[in-house]
């Protein structure tokens, strides 16, 4: 993966250790406004990245198929345009903006669904940086007719803290330094995890592994919750060509997602000094 956040147009491109093309030449284009659309050589799209601009970075990531049966379908929709001499070339048109609240059939494109959302800690490169995937059980985030209002789709836009996405994050990624260098980030699956015990025999004992931990009384017995975090992505940066990184992902964990996660968290970085706030 090639990827530089500090340009604001280009084609990233995803390849294998041997070069050759991934996923039917899996690309990340920029200079889409807050768009950042991964599409393959065929001119499929797989997932479009909008950025939040919020005070602590953020990002929604945008599928083109359901997460989940009846999830209603975002306001932004996918279309396809002639640009010089490219023709079907796919763009965005941002469901917040003069177009606002129209589906991606409206005009005759293609509906863009929420998958995750993408949210650093802080603003810093040191603060980690989290997933939490869609959630299917948010009240009006779905529909077994596949209709829904215009004000449903707004909501489905909303820049709440987490709205229609989980609390709890299913992944979080940690950048790794050599003194100040960034060399390497590590992405790891976060698992609950709970443990009940008497509560006066864990008065002094702190129930925590990997991540935050919750206590609550239960019977006399005190119940700890807490997020195991499993390392499951780790991304190497060469350094021969810092503008270039291998990652290695492990078995069961989907590609694209931490694919939209490397080139989100990868901007998120840089947008406090980009856009000076």
């Amino acid at each position: 993966f090639s990827y530089d956040s500090y340009f604001s147009s280009g084609k990233y491109t995803i390849t294998l250790p041997n070069g050759h093309a991934y996923g039917n030449g899996l690309v990340m284009k920029m200079g889409y406004g807050q768009f950042m659309i991964l599409e393959d050589s065929r001119g499929v799209v797989l997932a479009v990245i909008k950025s939040r601009y919020t005070h602590t970075p953020s990002m929604v990531v945008y599928a083109t198929k359901r997460r989940f049966g009846g999830q209603i379908a975002s306001g932004h929709q996918l279309t396809r345009q002639t640009k010089g001499h490219k023709k079907n070339v796919a763009v965005v048109v941002d469901g917040n903006g003069q177009h606002g609240g129209m589906m991606g059939n409206d005009y005759g494109g293609e509906a863009l669904y929420p998958w995750a959302l993408i949210s650093k800690g802080g603003r810093t490169m040191g603060d980690d940086c989290t997933i939490h995937l869609v959630n299917g059980e948010v009240k009006g985030l779905s529909s077994l007719k596949g209709t829904t209002t215009t004000s449903t789709r707004r909501r489905a836009n909303s820049s709440s803290s987490f709205g229609m996405f989980h609390s709890k994050p299913s992944f979080r990624g940690r950048h790794g330094f050599d003194q100040e260098l960034h060399t390497h980030t590590v992405v790891s699956r976060t698992l609950s995890s709970t443990s009940l015990a008497s509560s006066t025999s864990i008065a002094n004992k702190d129930f925590k592994s990997g991540g935050k931990s919750n206590n609550h009384s239960n019977n006399g017995n005190t119940v700890s919750t807490s997020l195991e975090e499993v390392p499951c992505c780790v991304i190497v940066r060469d350094p021969s060509n810092l503008d270039a990184v291998d990652i290695t992902i492990a078995p069961g964990i989907d590609p694209l997602l931490m694919i939209c996660y490397l080139a989100s968290h990868s901007k998120m970085d840089v947008e406090p000094i980009m856009i000076g706030y």
